[in-house]
């Protein structure tokens, strides 16, 4: 048993590890160790560069030379960068070698990025290992696609370490800085006949939308209501409206919510009193809805 403890220690003992280096500058430069001679056997250590917010992290080798093996399994650097995959580089500069960096420069897709330098038990071939530059790059976020569609509704801005998002004239600026949405005044209709439409209707009706509207007339009128194509309300195939509905109410029965491409059939409410309300979410680009309202006199 003493002899196999022994041997554990001794394995161990092969790879001395140094304590992870923080960079946090606007550049910087990192090398090998012992650079520019020949970097030393059973080495492991890791840089962790941190860029300002609103900036990715630039990183190329001016030079590079590690032990070469398949698929880097010996000496290797290993590149992390945020949201994109992990890296790991050997061999030499100006050889054909597929798994060195040759002239590559690594782009992070966010503010971090960690570069691991490992060797093991030999450098026979006196590789001299590497020397590394980094800089903080502007992340032009108004490139950026979310599910397809810019950081901003409208317009977008950008600005060295950041972005920010404007409207077109008559709409706000949502509390999420991003979104753009038209005031929703509520309307109390009292004629025995009307329109009532979704915001711009029918251009497409802007995101985070929140509209309530009444219809009121004299008791012993009932109301009935028509919905008009074209009638566009992001929906979903599985989950009734999640993202964006148009949802009816008297005193006591509820219609919808209503939402996708084919508008509901004829609503005939019995009521003299009837509330229209409707929500949109912050994404999608659809036509809205239009409904015609009549009115009869109720039956005693």
């Amino acid at each position: 048993m003493a002899s196999g403890c022994c041997c554990v220690l001794v394995l161990f003992s092969l790879v001395r590890v140094s304590l992870s280096v923080e960079m946090s500058g606007l550049y910087g430069s990192f090398t090998s160790p012992d650079f520019p001679r020949p970097y030393p056997d059973h080495q492991l250590k890791v840089w962790n560069i941190t860029v300002p917010d609103g900036h990715r992290v630039r990183l190329y080798f001016s030079h590079f030379s590690m032990e070469p093996s398949h698929q880097c399994e010996y000496d290797y650097v290993q590149v992390s960068a945020e949201g994109n995959d992990t890296s790991r580089y050997c061999g030499e500069e100006g050889k054909n070698y597929d798994r060195s960096p040759r002239k590559t420069t690594i782009l992070s897709a966010g503010n971090v990025v960690s570069v691991v330098f490992r060797s093991d038990y030999s450098n026979e071939g006196r590789f001299t290992g590497f020397q590394a530059f980094y800089a903080a790059e502007d992340i032009n976020e108004c490139l950026i696609k979310i599910d397809g569609e810019g950081v901003c509704d409208h317009f977008c801005h950008n600005y060295i370490g950041g972005y920010y998002c404007t409207c077109r004239q008559g709409f706000l600026l949502h509390d999420n800085k991003r979104s753009c949405t038209m005031p929703c005044p509520s309307q109390v209709l009292t004629s025995p006949s009307g329109v009532l439409t979704s915001p711009g209707y029918p251009s497409p009706y802007p995101p985070m939308s929140q509209c309530d509207h009444s219809i009121r007339l004299q008791e012993g009128r009932r109301i009935i209501l028509h919905f008009l194509e074209p009638f566009d309300i992001e929906g979903h195939s599985d989950v009734p409206c999640p993202y964006d509905m148009l949802k009816i109410s008297t005193a006591g029965q509820e219609y919808g919510p209503f939402c996708g491409s084919v508008p509901p059939g004829r609503i005939d409410t019995g009521s003299y009193q009837v509330h229209v309300a409707f929500r949109s979410d912050t994404s999608g680009k659809n036509q809205g809805w239009k409904i015609e309202y009549t009115s009869i006199k109720a039956e005693s």
